[in-house]
């Protein structure tokens, strides 16, 4: 997901159609690898039948953040379209600059976000490493 914002970001920022379409693209694989991980932990819980309620807390939680990992691939796609129409015009307006200006600030803070919250979702488990990989790179 850091990847996939940074590449956005960079695609709104400079007008580069092939990162735009890649992150376009990524979705689909963002997609694939949430419903991957709440198969997961549901085979989980179907299978070991955790009784403790910090393993339910943490399984509910696997799934809700699941859930958050394809909302910000879906943001991160937003992201890449909105770029695509931008930069099909000759020249962009200064409040189209500016706002592209604010978004890249933004967006650093919430990439640091996701960087820090990487080393505790490894530390919880992450069914198998599977949310970490996802949180931080494109890589299965």
């Amino acid at each position: 997901m850091v990847e996939g914002f940074e590449q956005a970001i960079y695609a709104l920022k400079t007008g580069n159609a092939y990162q735009a379409e890649r992150v376009i693209q990524r979705d689909k694989f963002i997609n694939a690898r949430r419903y991957e991980l709440e198969d997961s932990v549901l085979h989980l819980l179907t299978l070991h039948q955790p009784v403790v309620a910090r393993d339910l807390r943490l399984a509910a939680s696997m799934i809700i953040f699941a859930s958050e990992l394809d909302r910000m691939g879906d943001y991160a796609k937003g992201i890449a379209f909105i770029s695509q129409e931008l930069h099909q015009k000759q020249k962009l307006s200064e409040a189209e600059l500016e706002i592209i200006r604010r978004l890249e600030t933004l967006s650093e803070i919430g990439i640091k976000m996701l960087k820090q919250a990487a080393p505790l979702c490894a530390i919880m488990g992450g069914v198998g490493g599977l949310a970490p990989r996802l949180l931080i790179g494109w890589q299965t």
